[in-house]
């Protein structure tokens, strides 16, 4: 119950006023007179006066409400380090413990998880107490409470804090990290070149074996790349060859610390792009053909491929009488293509080219070498392949996948994938539509094919049509027929020459994306993907290994022909490795908010000055939870060992009455009486 006096006048304050002057000056002038009853006039004057005024006494019914006070955790992946997720929660407990003592005291509990729009996006935690606050009543707010390791990537918003706001930091203060840091990786590079990237290794807080050499090794998909010993804190510069186009994931890690907060850390990696500055092909003709438009057309349409051509149109042989002085022909440059430019060849096509004396069998020996070495050859053919000047009595010939039988078959038979053809990345696509639909051709030579290699398409009788091989470094193709280009010129509806010519020539230069025997790991929202390309009939399961440790059998299911895979749910950041047979295959699984992993070790350093500018103070949970007391609004909030809750006094008013303090009668008596006593005290005198 609370008491008030109210006044409600029954005229202007202003014309109160005037009344009360004038009463004031009659009754002085009254008792200059020396008018006996001038004190009883007095009195009838003031009475007067506060009828004007008309007093009140209001009486009001209040129930006090509880002050809230708020609770918010920080739940985020750096809390989950070195205990501190137990240390929050039994903080929070005995705060509860302790706060239902008061029982004025309301808590409301909130918690704070990896927040923001990006991906790595990190604590938000002002963030997070700006928006609990509108759920809070402003005269209710008693004080908040935030325990967290302290690392808030919002500390530098211009979010204002509550008043009073204590933090409590979890987290030992002899807890120890080791990082690995990469700072600068450059996101494209030439295949063939090698990649910049700047890396290091950050020690923070007493590493046991901080100062010392430690091992870091960098790798490319589980394949070792470079390994050397280095001081924390020196800034390494790397070169690592790029040698796939495509993005090339490169890893460095250095091993764990005993006794660190994680683990995780100790792996950065990077992904750099792999592009080509251009796919040199080298075309050579024997003689002209209808075909040879058709092959220029096909490769010059790829804006990857630059097409060096060269077509023989006179042999030694040739009995033409025009002295070779007058022929408007240019030498066929055998030194420079074979010696002097062949290794800046990424594939050779040899298009029914003939051997006929022109180039002297050294020079099929170096090209033999170009393919051993890394190159690819392409050999499209004809019947040249069939005589006594043919390709295969070169040294090329010991690379070929087949062997010419000497037949020439010349009649119509449309070109099929095979059933290997149907697994294979290069015509895999082409067989899942319109195999066996498309135009005829009307030549193929036969070639006796001794297993070597993958035949992926078959022409007449199921005889090899387009071989597949890898020689040494290298790889090979060949294509037994000489009438591709009928696709190309759309005979009997043609068919897929440029796709089937541009799939052949990048699995030539060992496209990831076309390799046939393959085991990929790739990400996939939050879990993982493992898919194998393979030629064999079917495919074992996936023996998988986290970072842990932890080891998972996968089955494989059938995707496509040719192709399995496997999906699982992995939460665990750190690198993932996958092995099936003699393939093996890792990727670095980043955490879901990468900058929860940069710089772990507890701290009050980016949260102190604010805190204490609310009135509020910084606790660390490793001495114990504070002592709570409660503080009028506005007064010092913390102290050494112990943290205020400020008093708000909030209430909801049940009931109000109002009682008048002069009723009229009574007024109207006082008055009277008053006058009455001036008139018999003066009627004396």
């Amino acid at each position: 119950m609370r008491l008030k006096l109210l006044f409600d006048p029954l005229i202007m304050w202003p014309a109160i006023s005037v009344f009360a002057v004038l009463m004031a000056a009659l009754l002085i002038w009254g008792a200059a007179r020396g008018l006996g009853g001038w004190i009883y006039r007095s009195i009838a004057a003031l009475i007067l006066l506060l009828i004007l005024c008309n007093p009140s006494l209001q009486i009001d019914e209040r129930s006090g409400r509880a002050d809230q006070l708020l609770l918010l955790l920080d739940r985020t992946a750096s809390q989950t380090f070195g205990g501190r997720s137990q240390m929050t929660s039994d903080a929070a407990a005995e705060l509860r413990q302790r706060i239902a003592g008061f029982e004025d005291v309301e808590i409301i509990a909130a918690e704070v998880g990896e927040s923001g729009t990006g991906r790595d996006s990190g604590t938000f935690l002002l963030q997070a107490l700006q928006r609990q606050m509108r759920l809070i009543e402003p005269d209710r707010f008693a004080g908040a409470i935030v325990i967290s390791d302290g690392l808030a990537h919002d500390w530098d918003s211009d979010i204002e804090l509550p008043s009073p706001t204590h933090l409590l930091i979890s987290g030992e203060r002899g807890d120890f990290d080791r990082e690995m840091v990469v700072s600068h990786a450059s996101p494209f590079a030439l295949v063939g070149e090698k990649a910049r990237i700047t890396a290091r290794i950050l020690d923070a807080g007493d590493v046991p074996d901080g100062g010392e050499p430690v091992a870091l090794t960098a790798t490319a998909g589980g394949e070792f790349l470079a390994g050397q010993s280095v001081v924390p804190g020196e800034i390494l510069q790397f070169e690592i060859p790029i040698d796939m186009p495509g993005l090339n994931r490169i890893e460095f890690a250095t091993p764990p610390v005993p006794g660190e907060l994680t683990g995780i850390n100790n792996v950065a990696g990077t992904t750099i792009h792999g592009v080509r500055d251009n796919l040199r092909v080298l075309l050579l003709s024997g003689f002209p053909n209808p075909g040879q438009r058709s092959w220029r057309n096909v490769l010059k349409s790829d804006s990857e491929v630059e097409l060096i051509h060269f077509t023989i149109l006179r042999n030694p042989d040739n009995r033409d009488p025009t002295p070779s002085a007058e022929l408007a022909l240019i030498p066929f440059p055998i030194q420079e293509l074979f010696v002097e430019q062949l290794q800046s060849f990424d594939v050779v096509i040899l298009d029914q080219f003939v051997r006929r004396g022109l180039i002297p069998p050294h020079y099929f020996f170096l090209l033999r070498r170009y393919v051993e070495q890394g190159g690819a050859l392409l050999v499209v053919a004809g019947p040249e392949l069939t005589d006594e000047n043919s390709l295969f009595d070169t040294a090329v010939g010991d690379i070929l996948p087949a062997a010419p039988t000497g037949e020439l078959i010349e009649r119509g038979f449309k070109p099929l994938v095979t059933e290997t053809g149907a697994r294979h990345p290069v015509t895999a696509r082409l067989a899942q539509s319109l195999n066996g639909e498309w135009g005829r051709w009307f030549r193929q030579i036969g070639l006796s094919h001794g297993g070597g290699g993958s035949v992926i398409m078959s022409g007449i009788d199921d005889r090899p049509l387009l071989i597949l091989d890898r020689v040494g470094e290298g790889r090979v193709a060949m294509l037994a027929s000489d009438q591709a280009w009928l696709w190309q010129r759309g005979v009997d509806g043609g068919g897929p020459l440029p796709e089937l010519l541009r799939l052949l020539v990048h699995w030539m230069m060992r496209q990831p994306g076309l390799e046939e025997e393959a085991l990929t790991l790739v990400e996939d929202g939050g879990g993982l993907q493992l898919r194998r390309r393979t030629l064999a009939g079917e495919s074992g399961g996936f023996s998988l290994e986290s970072p842990s440790g932890r080891r998972f059998d996968l089955p494989a299911d059938q995707l496509s022909p040719g192709l399995y895979g496997a999906a699982i749910s992995a939460a665990e950041a750190g690198v993932w490795r996958v092995a099936q047979g003699d393939l093996e295959q890792s990727i670095l699984k980043q955490p879901a908010a990468p900058k929860e992993y940069r710089g772990v070790l507890a701290t009050d350093r980016y949260l102190r000055s604010r805190v204490q500018s609310t009135g509020g103070g910084v606790f660390h949970l490793q001495e114990g939870v504070p002592e709570l007391r409660r503080v009028r609004e506005g007064a010092t909030a913390a102290g050494r060992s112990w943290m205020g809750i400020a008093r708000r006094e909030a209430f909801d008013l049940t009931s109000v009455a109002l009682y008048p303090l002069l009723p009229a009668l009574l007024a109207a008596l006082l008055v009277i009486g008053a006058a009455a006593a001036a008139w018999y005290r003066e009627g004396r005198h």
